[in-house]
């Protein structure tokens, strides 16, 4: 259960494989080739999906941006293993 405890989120992109990771631990993956679109606006806290949009009912502590380098898994969990004990984890 993710409610009402810190939790690390990281999104990363290495070539066109996508994952998604919870607490430097892998979650979701999937390949998409396509480039994206460089005009859409960057969202943070916001899902947007078929039952609706749904905004983060919470906080933010920190977030990073890497620009031309994607995280390895090893990389995702060295940060998260960074952070754990500021935040009680």
């Amino acid at each position: 259960d993710l409610q009402n405890r810190w939790s690390c989120h990281t999104a990363t992109r290495i070539g066109s494989d996508l994952r998604y990771y919870i607490d430097g631990v892998s979650r979701t993956s999937r390949t998409d080739s396509t480039a994206g679109n460089d005009n859409a606006a960057l969202k943070f806290g916001e899902q947007a999906g078929a039952a609706g949009n749904h905004s983060l009912d919470g906080k933010m502590a920190n977030l990073k941006i890497y620009n031309g380098k994607g995280l390895t898994s090893a990389e995702v969990l060295q940060n998260f293993n960074a952070q754990r004990s500021r935040f009680g984890v």
